[in-house]
This record gives structure tokens, sequence and C-alpha cells, in this order.
């Protein structure tokens, strides 16, 4: 199995998900990037575009064989994919949060993509990806205040 993010990983019929692809790729995430593809009315081949990559990339994140990069991620959001749904299984139609925790999410995501971004300075992150990054955050913590 290789374990980069961003490339195909082979598995025998024997072998488990495990390592560091478990966090990256979660359960579903193939069928729910079909799903919002489907949704949407893109092809894979222009979804890949979207995003950035060819058109096996694309079947090969739908079939849950690789992981997508946060440079493919921020693409796909920009043509309604909807990250939150693909990421944590959770439509942004489920229950509403009050401005204030909203407005207390986005800070606590913020925050932390900064203290991500200062750990790493050697790192180059154009704006798409620093956002990519804050919805993901901001998704997930989302979903926890959610479940509270």
């Amino acid at each position: 199995m290789h374990c980069s993010i961003g490339q195909p990983i082979a598995e025998s019929a024997t072998a488990t998900r495990t390592g560091p692809l478990v966090a990256t790729i979660p359960d579903g995430f193939g069928r729910r990037l079909r799903e919002e593809r489907e949704r949407l009315g893109f092809s894979q081949a222009a979804l890949a575009a979207a995003g950035g990559v060819q058109r096996l990339a694309q079947s090969l994140y739908e079939k849950e064989r690789s992981a997508p990069t946060i440079r493919y991620l921020s693409g796909i959001s920009t043509v309604g994919i909807d990250l939150r749904y693909i990421l944590f299984s959770q439509s942004l139609e489920a229950r509403s949060l009050t401005p204030s925790e909203v407005d207390g999410i986005e800070l606590r995501a913020f925050d932390a993509l900064d203290r991500f971004l200062a750990q790493r300075p050697e790192s180059h992150f154009d704006a798409a990806q620093k956002f990519a990054m804050f919805q993901v955050l901001r998704a997930n913590l989302t979903q926890e205040a959610m479940e509270r």
C-alpha cells in the first residue's frame, strides 16, 4: 500500500485499510463524491478538470483508491461540491447554528489554520489552498458543534 496523499494505493483482496489513508479517506467518501458530481451534472472528466486532475484520478477518488489533495478539494468546492457532505457525511441543510456559534467556529478554524501555517514557514500555500483548509477545519468544527 502506498500512503502518499494524492497517490493511488494498491490493495490486495485481503489487505485492510490501515495507516494514514484511513484518516485521509473517510468511509463513504467516494460514494458521496460521486453523488455530488452527479447531482451537479458533471462528468468525471469535467469535475476532474475543476479539481486540476485527470479523469483517472477522479475515478480513483470515487473508488476510494487514492486520496485527494487540498488543491483538488479547493477546486471542486468552487464549482459547488459540498465539501462538508463529502468529507463528513453531513449536508449543509443540517441543524442551524446561531450566528454567534458560527462566528466562534470560524474564529477557531481560522486560529487552527494560522497555527498550522506558522508551524510550516517553509511551505507555500496559495489562497485557494488556504481557503480549502479553512473550509475543512470549519466543517469539522461545525460537525462537532452540531453533535453536541
